[in-house]
This record gives structure tokens, C-alpha cells and sequence, in this order.
């Protein structure tokens, strides 16, 4: 009897510590009202000599932000820390309980998985699980995401970013390779991009800087959102509804450029043309084109009833004027710049010196 007494205490005792022994394993705390949040968690670090190929993936019940960095090392190495929005502490200890991540090798370099049941135990619109994962990673890496839900940072030099659907903002800088997204609702951001370089999106703004295309012309698809771009040479594909289109300091190059719009504004800035093709479409507003007095090129402007063009302080002969449409030869005519409109808008051609 005594020694079932003696077992029954312990059991109550350890019942009773349970929690708090949870608790103080994952060093939970109040981050701010309704998040809480452990401590800084290190993994083990994950050596690469199976190929550069990082693979990032998350349950679709889980959201946060993963932030990127290249050094010259030879591991992947993360920290990270699990979080829960809600509004007690117990309900946040067993959300963080449910959260998992593990680290392991692959054939091509190494895999990094967060996991959450799916469905969650919290409440889709006012809880939630998350994580903030950094991870370094070995320079030249080739990353690729399947994180929905996920806030992305990534700062190079990697050979590679694939995104095939995303709820999350994206920001990368410094890639030589291949740049593949697609997107919604939140901001993409790219700065010195050397490659393939693909950006699909919609209601929300594409900000691109110190772009070169290689290998294909760079493409960006937009639907509801502006498209920004500053400094790009090579091939470029843009096609944008509902969203304005500006590109400064575009210097095309090759047959295959096209820009598109629709029901804004479109803004291009070039800076030179070497044998190169570009053609220009609106529709149901203006088209603003800057080019160099100097430029070689033969320009070709239409625009419907109702709407003019102007051309001013450009060293051109001209091969057509009527009141909608104008043929233009620009120094020997090397290259061709072809601009019109469908619907009201009007053309606005201005040479710089």
C-alpha cells in the first residue's frame, strides 16, 4: 500500500511538471501581443559534397520568412526560431509542440523540411504557425522553394532560384543563373540578375534593377500591378494589364522584345540599340518613349483617330507623316522601334543628347 502511494505521488508529480518542462524546453516567450515565440534554435549543419542543389519545403499550414545568405563555406547551415500567434500561452505551447523541422542530405546537396499538421489546430484567420528560418548556404547554390505561405530573402551570389508558387514577398539579389517565380499579392524585388530570369505575378508590384538577360529573353507577367525596371540589357518579354510599365536605362538587344499593355501608361527610357528589334503596344493609354539623338534605328508610330504623336528633338528623316501614323529614319536605320495603340492613347517620342 505504501509503495503504491509512493508511485501515485510521482505520478501526480511528473503530471503536474509536464507542462512546465515542455515549456521550458522550447523557451517560449512573449514576442509582442498575441505572438509568442522560442529562443534561437541552431541546427546541425548539413555538408553539400552531393551537388549544390538546397532545397527548402514547408507544410501549406505553416507561414513566417526565410532569409538566405551565400558565404564560401561548404555546409548549409540554419537557425530558426517557431512561432505562434494566438492569445494564451497554453494554446501557443501546444501550436510550437506541433511544429517540426528537420535537416537532412540528398543526392544533389541537402533538403530542409517544415512541418505542421495539416489540418491545423489554429484558427486559419486569426492564429497561426510560424517559422523564421535563416539559412547560409555555399556561393553558386541553386535554391528552390516550395513554401507558399513564406516571406523570401535571399542575397547571393547563388546559380539559381525557382519559386513555383508563392503568397509571400520575394526579395533576391545577386543571382547568375536561372530566376523562376511565380506569385500574387506580394511585392517582387530583384537586383543584379544574370540569366534566365522569369516573374509571374499579379496584384502587386515587380521593382527589378541591374538586369541581364542570357539564354532566353527575360520575361514578366503582371496582372494589376506595376511593373518597375532599372538598368537592363538583353532580350525582354513584358506584358502587364491594369498595371503601369517603366523601364530606365533598357539597352534590348536580339529580335524578341515585346512590351505589352493595357489601361496604363507605359515609360521606357532606352539607352542603345545595336541591330535590335522592339516593339511597343498599348491599350487605352499613352506610350512615353525617351531614346538617344543618336540612335540608328527605323521608327515606325501608329496610333487610332483621335490620338497624336509627338516627336521632338530627334535628328531623323522623315518617310511618312500623317495625323495617326509616322515612319522615321534615325541615323543608318540599324535597328527598328515599332510603337502603336489601340484605343484612345496617344505616343510621345523625345530624343536625349
Amino acid at each position: 500500500m505504501l509503495h503504491q502511494k509512493i508511485r501515485y505521488a510521482v505520478a501526480v508529480l511528473v503530471l503536474t511538471l509536464l507542462p512546465a518542462v515542455r515549456a521550458s524546453a522550447q523557451e517560449i516567450y512573449k514576442e509582442s501581443e498575441d505572438l509568442y515565440s522560442t529562443r534561437e534554435i541552431v541546427s546541425a549543419e548539413i555538408p553539400t559534397d552531393a551537388g549544390n542543389h538546397v532545397s527548402i519545403e514547408s507544410a501549406s499550414t505553416l507561414e513566417g520568412t526565410v532569409h538566405i545568405t551565400a558565404d564560401h563555406g561548404s555546409t548549409v547551415r540554419a537557425t530558426y526560431r517557431k512561432k505562434a500567434r494566438t492569445d494564451s500561452q497554453s494554446k501557443a505551447i501546444d501550436y510550437i509542440d506541433l511544429i517540426g523541422l528537420s535537416f537532412s542530405r540528398s543526392p544533389r546537396g541537402a533538403t530542409i523540411q517544415m512541418r505542421a499538421p495539416n489540418p491545423a489546430p489554429w484558427q486559419e484567420k486569426s492564429e497561426g504557425g510560424m517559422v523564421d528560418l535563416e539559412v547560409t548556404v555555399p556561393v553558386g547554390s541553386y535554391l528552390e522553394f516550395d513554401a507558399r505561405q513564406f516571406n523570401l530573402d535571399i542575397e547571393g551570389p547563388v546559380s539559381g532560384v525557382i519559386v513555383p508558387s508563392s503568397l509571400g514577398r520575394i526579395d533576391i539579389v545577386d543571382v547568375d543563373g536561372v530566376v523562376d517565380i511565380t506569385t500574387a499579392n506580394q511585392k517582387v524585388s530583384l537586383d543584379s540578375i544574370v540569366g534566365a530570369i522569369s516573374v509571374v505575378t499579379s496584384n502587386a508590384r515587380i521593382d527589378a534593377t541591374n538586369l541581364k538577360s542570357r539564354g532566353q529573353p527575360g520575361s514578366f507577367r503582371n496582372d494589376g500591378g506595376d511593373i518597375m525596371i532599372e538598368n537592363y540589357t538583353g532580350e525582354i518579354s513584358v506584358r502587364n494589364n491594369f498595371g503601369r510599365i517603366s523601364i530606365q536605362g533598357l539597352t534590348p538587344t536580339g529580335t524578341k522584345n515585346y512590351i505589352r499593355g493595357m489601361s496604363e501608361p507605359i515609360v521606357l527610357d532606352i539607352v542603345d540599340m545595336q541591330d535590335a528589334r522592339l516593339t511597343v503596344t498599348n491599350q487605352y493609354e499613352d506610350i512615353d518613349l525617351e531614346v538617344p539623338r543618336s540612335l540608328s534605328a527605323l521608327i515606325s508610330l501608329a496610333v487610332e483617330e483621335g490620338s497624336t504623336i509627338e516627336a521632338t528633338n530627334l535628328l531623323v528623316k522623315p518617310d511618312l507623316v500623317e495625323s495617326n501614323r509616322l515612319y522615321l529614319i534615325s541615323g543608318k536605320g540599324e535597328s527598328t522601334l515599332t510603337g502603336s495603340i489601340q484605343g484612345r492613347g496617344n505616343i510621345y517620342i523625345q530624343g536625349r543628347e
